[in-house]
């Protein structure tokens, strides 16, 4: 993406219910299943570090599996 396109994400993504999501993905450089799977515990205010151990996804059955 450039700057332009970029820019553009950010506007499109404070307007969604998931925004902060999206645009949280985007500064990561994560997949979007790996924001959603955080938790609290993964972010450390001290060092300014976030853990990406994780990812959310839909089984066969619909359920959310960690």
């Amino acid at each position: 993406m450039n700057a332009d396109e970029v820019a553009r994400f950010v506007r499109v993504c404070r307007k969604h219910p998931h925004g902060v999501v999206l645009e949280t993905s985007l500064e990561l450089g994560t997949r979007i299943s790996e924001c959603f799977a955080l938790r609290w515990e993964d972010v450390n205010f001290t060092d300014n570090t976030i853990k990406i151990n994780r990812s959310v996804f839909y089984s066969e059955g619909g359920k959310v599996v960690y």
